[in-house]
């Protein structure tokens, strides 16, 4: 039965094979037609700033092709709607917005049928290649600067992506025709940003697009403590706020409380005499995020204590003469920062950071029995200083416990660390490391390191420093190095061949030279200029080895 079954399956299968050939001998008239095309599938891209180009396959049966674009250019309220049609299997897009998205479909066409659409991915044609250059941006200012460019509008836009919203969107902040002082200078300021936010600034010639700059404000400040913020006060009304009473209600708002007193960048302060209020807190006044620069303190008369004060700290600022105490006047305007004159009280530590020192007749004296626990210079630049020096325990009862300098420059300075009374009392410490000291003291018996007969616990010490010579408006003279109760470590430390000590009338020697490798070169061999204040090493060797590092 099995084979009986098989035969006839065979029969079967050859009589439906006839079949099919009789029906694939018709006319062609009689051939079924396919009910459809394919999509067209885009196979290559090409972008410029104006323009898109697209290649794709042809597939049989397609006979043209539809190419629909659009788009909205930022700016616009209307889409550009686009609408082609060709035989080839490429198309360019012209006449198109720089930076801007676009949607493209394609389908093919051919025997009166037609496929379904080929969406592109979005396409973004590029940028405008502006003459913006990079912003500088803080928490809530942006400076846009840009190269010769004619510019006569920018538009501000802060970029914003709503809660739970996965999109973002453009919130216009200002549109600003720029003024004929803004073209010149080539740079505008942006006033009243928010932190931590992003932002894209637009260029346009007469309404025409020239570019863009992305940016991102900074985060806000924290400062420890209580805080006192003057960045937003009028410049009229800032320069003279700083006085005794200011400080007095800042004491009784925040006794015994650290405060902070945050300046504007670039704005000029003056600094009349008057006394801190006693206080166990600590007094800072600092530049606060800045596109100005440090904050101006004009001196006309010193800072004083009237108790016991916790600290007190200058940061980022720059200490200047006064138009009443000039810097052409003698002892460069003989104005100091601290002059301290009340006999028992203290500061714990009095630091300046990142400051810039300049035309004081002294930076701290103390001329009564008064004492300072810790004085702190960090990465600073101190010059043209009198014969007070930077710090001077100016009384037999004074005292500066503890010194440390690190990363500064010091030039120009007719007495650097010194105690001009000859005191019982113990200095604890001297530490200067990456310092750089040139055209201090007066040519002559003088100390750049003068501590007269006080003691120290530990020896004083200079580590990874770089000596100049002595003298006064570049001219180069003998001075002396180290007087003080034990013996001066020195530690890495260079000096320039043309740095000579002072030989006392009959002597055959130095009595107080500081031993140090030298540079191999004179001063003009060993700093780029300077004669203008221009202190860069040109010894590679020396660089990321001694000095302050600001001139590596």
């Amino acid at each position: 039965m099995k084979h009986i079954f098989n035969i006839k399956t065979l029969l079967l299968s050859l009589l439906l094979g006839v079949g099919t050939l009789i029906t694939s001998c018709n006319d062609d008239d009689d051939v079924m037609k396919a009910d459809a095309l394919f999509r067209p599938i885009i196979g290559e891209t090409t972008i410029g700033g104006q323009w898109i180009e697209l290649e794709w396959d042809r597939y049989t049966g397609a006979e043209r092709y539809v190419l629909t674009l659009a788009g909205k250019a930022v700016g616009q309220t209307d889409s550009l709607k686009m609408e082609v049609e060709t035989d080839t299997t490429f198309y360019r897009f012209e006449g198109l917005e720089y930076d801007t998205d676009y949607l493209i479909k394609i389908k093919s066409i051919g025997n009166g049928l037609e496929s379904k659409y080929y969406v592109v991915p979005t396409i973004t044609t590029t940028d405008y290649p502006t003459k913006l250059k990079g912003v500088q941006a803080i928490d809530n200012k942006a400076l846009v600067a840009w190269d010769d460019a004619g510019y006569t509008t920018l538009n501000l836009v802060q970029v914003v992506t709503s809660e739970g919203s996965t999109q973002s969107e453009e919130v216009e902040i200002a549109n600003r025709a720029l003024t004929n002082e803004e073209q010149v200078s080539r740079q505008v300021i942006f006033d009243n940003l928010e932190p931590s936010c992003n932002y894209i600034v637009r260029a346009y010639i007469n309404g025409t697009y020239q570019g863009k700059k992305v940016f991102s404000t900074a985060a806000p400040e924290v400062f420890e403590g209580a805080v006192s913020n003057l960045r937003d006060i009028p410049e009229e009304e800032a320069y003279d706020m700083l006085t005794s009473s200011f400080y007095e209600d800042l004491v009784a708002e925040y006794p015994d409380q650290d405060i902070t007193i945050v300046l504007a960048g670039g704005q000029k302060y003056e600094m009349t005499g008057l006394k801190l209020p006693a206080t166990t807190g600590t007094i800072k006044l600092i530049t606060g995020l800045s596109l100005k620069g440090n904050a101006i303190m004009e001196v006309a008369s010193n800072y004083d204590i009237a108790g016991n004060v916790g600290g007190f700290i200058g940061e980022k600022i720059s200490f200047i003469d006064h138009a009443n105490a000039p810097k052409s006047s003698g002892n460069f305007g003989g104005t100091y920062l601290f002059n301290l004159s009340v006999s028992d009280t203290k500061i714990g530590t009095m630091k300046f950071v990142n400051c810039n020192i300049k035309y004081k007749r002294g930076i701290c004296r103390i001329k009564t029995g008064a004492d300072i626990d810790n004085f702190i210079i960090e990465n600073c630049v101190i010059d043209s200083i009198g014969g007070y020096g930077i710090t001077n325990a100016d009384n037999g009862d004074a005292d500066i416990l503890n010194i440390k300098v690190t990363n500064s420059t010091f030039s120009h300075c007719e007495k650097l660390f010194v105690s001009t009374k000859p005191s019982a009392k113990l200095v604890n410490s001297f530490y200067a490391e990456n310092c750089t000291f040139i055209y201090n003291m007066k040519i002559g018996d003088n100390y750049m390191f003068d501590f007269n007969k006080m003691k120290f616990s530990s020896d004083p010490t200079l580590k990874n420093c770089i000596f100049g010579p002595g003298g006064k408006d570049g001219k180069a003279g003998a001075i002396s190095g180290y007087r003080g109760e034990g013996s001066l470590t020195v530690d890495n430390c260079f000096a320039t061949k043309d740095i000579t000590w002072f030989i006392a009338e009959g002597a055959d020697a130095p009595s107080a030279p500081i031993e140090m490798n030298s540079t191999g070169a004179d001063t003009n061999g060993t700093f780029e200029n300077a004669a203008n204040n221009n202190f860069k090493l040109l010894i590679n060797d020396l660089k990321n080895v001694a000095g302050d590092p600001r001139w590596w």
